[in-house]
């Protein structure tokens, strides 16, 4: 795919979505609109079996080179346990393992088998990065996104004991601190990504950071 005409694609204003974030509808994916969508601040969020929700929130959670941090507990533990972090080992499991999450009590994880099968058609085109929490041989945390250059728009994360997910957002933050990543895009705000440094952001001023990042990076 050629990013630089995927970035020039037109796609509704964000600035025009709904107070729920609501910007335009679908009947499906595909690589290309994922992609495009993503450098404009848009993110595919609902499916209702027919028509995919694309949402462009008011306001951005994002981790920058100035907020990221790595909490004191976590640097501790970190030191101290036995976990193995890797990288795009299994990004498809790890997708799985985030589908499996609900969101609440009473509702089911957003990534449905839709999103399943989109994400890892973007896992196989080199878009999607992982980073794993391994005990042993078992998958016990992780978080997942799209890497478009330096930019990581997380979209999911899960963790099957205390602290994983933790430490897979440990790793993420030691790329942006050796600037190996210009932004971590949160999208939705959360005390958990507040303890890295997390900060909420107005969409105009996201989408202007977004603008700067991908006019200097597809010059």
């Amino acid at each position: 795919m050629n990013l630089d005409e995927l970035y020039r694609k037109e796609l509704p204003d964000p600035n025009l979505a709904d107070p729920s974030g609501l910007l335009f509808l679908s009947e499906g994916f595909s690589p290309e609109l994922s992609i495009a969508a993503c450098m404009k601040g848009i993110f595919p969020w609902t499916d209702d079996g027919t028509v995919v929700g694309w949402y462009s929130p008011v306001v951005r959670s994002v981790i920058t080179i100035e907020t990221a941090h790595v909490p004191r507990r976590v640097l501790r533990y970190l030191r101290t346990s036995n976990y193995q972090i890797k990288t795009d080992h299994r990004p498809k499991e790890v997708i799985y393992m985030c589908s499996q999450i609900p969101r609440s009590d009473s509702e089911a994880s957003w990534i449905t088998s839709k999103f399943i099968e989109h994400y890892s058609n973007l896992v196989d085109l080199g878009y999607v990065s992982s980073v794993e929490v391994w005990q042993d041989r078992l998958l016990v945390g992780g978080v997942f996104g799209l890497r478009i250059r330096d930019v990581f728009f997380g979209e999911s994360m899960f963790s099957l004991v205390d602290s994983a997910s933790s430490l897979a957002m440990s790793y993420l933050i030691e790329q942006v601190q050796a600037k190996e990543l210009s932004l971590i895009d949160c999208q939705v705000s959360s005390a958990h990504l507040h303890r890295f440094g997390a900060v909420d952001i107005p969409r105009r001023e996201f989408l202007k950071v977004l603008k700067t990042i991908f006019d200097i990076r597809l010059a």
